[in-house]
């Protein structure tokens, strides 16, 4: 529970944080936004969009007590379906030439990527598990983490390693391609980005030993007052993207309509049909990452860019392998999700 020690400028700042690393995720690995707080229309449109949509789900999440992998996956999955209303890129793509084109009036590839697998995965579960890094690393109370998500920050666990890997591995690659000699444009946005990140949790870290409390990932929980005036901002947001960004790249037949409501219907019905499985998997002198997967991050994210800029064919490569691997698991994984739904 959140601690009633925290007061309102410190449990904002925490808020903020969370944010801030899910806008990092979300669209400065990517190059979409890399300086998002040097443009206007960034901290007035990007911003508020993934700092409303991540504390909005991650506070579903909690008050309905489903914090696994699964459940965090589904409201993810609503999380990437914004790239339908806000920025029309599922009815319409990157651009006017579609990767793999459109069935039913929505870009296959574009809704397979950022629906199934990125924004789930970068832009909502990544932003988590640092806020809780950060707090185990303050704390050195594992209690401050999800109870399911502990066995993911065991310093033996093969699936941490995975995930390091990709999630430096797959951006690299994307700036390879996109940038290529101009590859330091990125690092600096990068470095720029995380400077705001790490002041962010200097304060943080000030504000929290002079009130003497300690950091815990459900200081995201916001009380029922505040979690209304999020849901009505949020509600907000989305009408003003709807009709004042790009109205008139919406459809114009009811199918793709359809097809997205679809979609959300069965991603809501299997978060509230399936069953939240408590696994505390807390072991005894187990030894457990923290803040300092930080700084291999940033190493890896100056180095391995620069040299995978250098080798197109190599960055070209890892780019669609991993694009096609995030494709495969984030479709089957929602199949699967939505089967397990309907056999509960």
């Amino acid at each position: 529970m959140t601690d009633k020690n925290k007061n309102n400028s410190l449990i904002i700042l925490i808020l903020l944080l969370f944010g801030t690393i899910s806008m990092y995720f979300g669209q400065v690995m990517t190059y979409a936004s890399p300086l998002w707080f040097l443009n206007i229309g960034d901290i007035l449109f990007s911003f508020p969009n993934f700092i409303l949509q991540s504390l909005f789900f991650i506070n579903i999440a909690l008050r309905y007590k489903k914090t696994d992998f699964k459940h965090l996956y589904l409201l993810g999955v609503l999380f990437g379906l914004y790239e339908a209303w806000i920025t029309k890129v599922v009815f319409n793509g990157y651009s006017s030439d579609v990767f793999w084109g459109k069935i039913g009036g929505i870009a296959i590839f574009e809704t397979l990527t950022l629906v199934f697998f990125f924004h789930p995965v970068f832009s909502f579960i990544l932003p988590i598990m640092i806020v809780e890094i950060y707090a185990y690393t303050m704390s050195k109370d594992i209690n401050t983490i999800l109870p399911n998500h502990i066995k993911y920050f065991e310093k033996d666990s093969l699936k941490t390693v995975i995930l390091f890997l990709f999630v430096v591995l797959w951006p690299s690659a994307v700036l390879g391609v996109i940038l290529g000699t101009q590859i330091l444009s990125a690092v600096i946005a990068i470095m720029a980005n995380w400077l705001i990140i790490l002041i962010l949790i200097s304060i943080i870290n000030r504000k929290s030993i002079d009130n003497k409390t300690k950091l815990s990932i459900y200081d995201l929980k916001l009380s029922d007052r505040n979690f209304k005036i999020l849901t009505v901002l949020l509600v907000i947001y989305y009408l003003i993207g709807l009709f004042l960004n790009k109205a008139s790249l919406l459809p114009n037949i009811a199918l793709p309509y359809i097809i997205v409501f679809t979609i959300y219907g069965l991603t809501i019905y299997a978060f509230h049909r399936s069953n939240y499985v408590y696994r505390n998997v807390t072991k005894a002198n187990k030894e457990y990452y923290d803040l300092n997967m930080i700084k291999y991050y940033l190493i890896a994210m100056i180095i391995l860019p620069v040299m995978l800029s250098g080798i197109l064919i190599l960055s070209s490569l890892i780019y669609l392998t991993i694009n096609f691997l995030m494709i495969a698991y984030g479709s089957l994984y929602y199949l699967k999700s939505i089967i397990e739904a309907f056999k509960e």
